[in-house]
């Protein structure tokens, strides 16, 4: 499959390698802000259509050239939204994931999932709503529309048949989903997906401990980590990170208070279905 649709897997794969390291240390080998400068950005739009109900999707592209054969669509995880992918809470400038792909040569799409960023509705019982059934059309109907070229509110126009999807954590099990129920994307490059369990520990503290209290609570959105003392999350920076082995602005920044995000209740419902 690889030689028939040209893709440089090894290349993607060391790329990947660095990025996975990057999430966990903070460290991920960052490209200079001066190497970007011949990568463009634009915002894409797309509809989606889910019982009877039709949502607006909101992403980036990254690209030097939309010509190029090969487009990666990057799905982000719980507790994120598309800028993950592009630095994050630190901004491009500290790692970006999508432009150091871009910058080897391929095109890249990242979007905000159903209930983050600029794709979270509102509304009494809105995150209720939201769950893995939910995102897998999302995505499916993402793809149609890359492949149909009918992508919507943005400048550059974009048709790609041939498309490799990489997820993160709950964005992980989504792609790992599509793959089973439809075949028309050449690879997907899991990472940390929920299939290879989850820590005990976690479960116990933080999942049966936070995250289910505020659903039974009736909350939409509910954060992975309880604020901690001094505005950072001590919950988060032991779960998330080493801190032996972490860049501290990295991890007291991500996990500072102020900047724990949150992800729809029915999505974790049917995570731990």
């Amino acid at each position: 499959m690889n030689k028939k649709y040209k893709i440089n897997i090894n290349t993607i794969n060391k790329i990947i390698f660095v990025m996975v390291i990057g999430i966990v240390t903070g460290n991920a080998g960052t490209v200079m802000a001066g190497e970007y400068n011949n990568i463009k950005t634009d915002t894409v739009c797309f509809n989606s259509t889910y019982n009877d109900k039709t949502y607006n999707i909101t992403g980036t592209i990254f690209y030097k050239s939309v010509d190029q054969s090969n487009l990666i669509v990057a799905v982000h995880g719980f507790v994120n939204d598309r800028n993950v992918w592009d630095g994050g809470i630190l901004g491009p400038d500290e790692d970006s994931y999508a432009r150091i792909l871009a910058n080897a040569g391929y095109v890249v799409m990242t979007y905000d999932r159903l209930g983050y960023g600029q794709s979270k509705i509102n509304g009494p019982g809105a995150g209720f709503t939201i769950d893995s059934d939910v995102q897998l059309q999302n995505l499916r109907d993402i793809i149609i529309q890359i492949k149909n070229g009918s992508n919507s509110c943005s400048s550059t126009k974009f048709r790609f048949n041939k498309i490799i999807l990489i997820g993160h954590s709950g964005g992980a099990a989504i792609i790992e989903s599509y793959a089973t129920l439809y075949h028309d994307v050449a690879a997907i490059i899991p990472m940390a997906p929920p299939s290879f369990g989850v820590n005990a520990e976690f479960n116990n503290t933080i999942i049966n401990n936070w995250v289910i209290p505020q659903i039974n609570n009736g909350n939409d959105y509910v954060t992975m980590f309880p604020p901690g003392p001094n505005g950072i999350s001590q919950d988060c920076i032991y779960f998330f990170f080493d801190p032996s082995n972490t860049n501290p602005k990295i991890s007291n920044t991500y996990c500072s208070n102020k900047n724990l995000m949150t992800s729809p209740s029915g999505e974790y419902i049917t995570a731990q279905a």
